[in-house]
């Protein structure tokens, strides 16, 4: 009976064993499918410095701009230097990446544009690069890196903690952050970061979406990332002029983080004449561009002191709005009046007149009060 007990009891250790063995495989198993049918997703570290715009169309038919571009920005609060570093161009579900280097530094809440090869289409030059390479990049699809070395990547969709941002974009793109690449460019279309680069959630199908090309260097005005810049109007301190003569001043505003699409005349005092105006206005063409129009002061705006105010907005979620306040003065056309005529002989021997007299013209286009 002993031999019997101890027989049992080394069968059931050995089924034991062997049960733990087969739970284990089939947990293996589980875990390598998981990984298997994840999409690839990009290894990349978290740094100040991003990929904000990836325009592959230069000089493609019907392209503005003749290069392509990619263009980085700084969304942290402290320069960064990056040279040794380089922006690397792989097409959708390619292997080989081509290397630009980079050199210099970034300044924070500042742009850093990169030019890359032309076309023989586009009609308009980039602004002034900060760096130079000659990719050719696709249109509507391809993988971006940005990695604190010069060394090529290799492989499909590279993980590397050398790699500081990359976006997949367009939908063929086999390698990306997130849930997905970006949304697909055209040959007048970049895909640009949100929030003029702010935004990373390292999900490049929610970071970016696709718009205009809207090439920005390190001469753009810098943008900070946690706070909306306020517009800021430019307007004369004072315009002058004359009863019957007309006049006018240029005025603008721009917003670093915004466009600047409207300007206003909100207030006259004391009292609105009618003949004041704002002429000729030009929205901003893109983010920290400059709106522009002509204040302007017909010449039959009566005699007397006018506040003028103005007020511009921008295209935010909730717009902003800023005002200027130009002061006009329209003084008594003086010097219109000339003396026409001077008789002294009057009531002399021989005189015409019994007086003497003066006589006074008025030269000018609008009646001049001389009490």
């Amino acid at each position: 009976m002993v031999r019997l007990a101890n027989l049992f009891k080394r069968v059931t250790r050995t089924r034991r064993a062997g049960s733990v063995f087969a739970i284990w495989i089939i947990l293996s198993l589980m875990l390598l499918g998981y990984y298997l049918v994840l999409p690839p997703r990009a290894g990349s570290v978290s740094s100040g410095i991003v990929i904000s715009q990836i325009y592959g169309g230069g000089g493609n038919s019907g392209a503005t701009y003749k290069n392509d571009f990619i263009e980085l920005f700084n969304r942290g609060t402290t320069t960064i230097n990056v040279t040794g570093w380089s922006v690397q161009y792989a097409s959708s579900t390619g292997t080989t990446w081509q290397v630009t280097n980079l050199s210099g530094s970034i300044g924070a809440g500042k742009y850093y544009l990169i030019q890359e090869a032309a076309g023989g289409g586009g009609t308009a030059n980039l602004p002034a690069s900060d760096a130079t390479g000659s990719i050719n990049m696709a249109a509507t699809a391809g993988k971006v890196a940005l990695v604190n070395n010069t060394t090529a990547l290799s492989g499909a969709c590279p993980s590397s903690a050398s790699i500081i941002d990359l976006a997949g974009f367009g939908s063929t793109a086999n390698c990306f952050e997130g849930s997905g690449p970006t949304p697909a460019p055209s040959n007048t279309n970049a895909v640009l970061r949100a929030a003029n680069g702010c935004t990373d959630t390292d999900n490049n199908a929610l970071d970016f979406s696709a718009a205009a090309a809207n090439p920005r260097n390190s001469a753009s005005p810098a943008i900070s990332c946690g706070t909306n810049a306020p517009i800021a109007p430019t307007c004369p301190s004072s315009l002058s002029t004359t009863a019957g003569t007309a006049t006018g001043g240029g005025v603008s505003a721009t917003d670093p983080d915004g466009t600047v699409t409207s300007a206003l005349i909100t207030n006259i005092t004391p009292s609105n004449p009618g003949t004041i105006s704002l002429t000729g206005f030009t929205a901003a063409g893109a983010v920290g561009g400059t709106a522009s129009a002509t204040l302007q002061v017909s010449n039959a705006t009566p005699v007397g002191n006018y506040s003028v105010t103005i007020t511009w907005s921008n295209n935010d979620s909730t717009p902003q709005t800023a005002d200027c306040t130009v002061a006009v003065a329209v003084a008594p056309a003086t010097t219109g009046i000339v003396v026409s005529q001077v008789y002294g002989g009057g009531g002399n021997s021989g005189a015409t007149f019994k007086n003497d007299f003066i006589e006074l013209f008025n030269r000018g286009t609008a009646t001049v009060t001389i009490t």
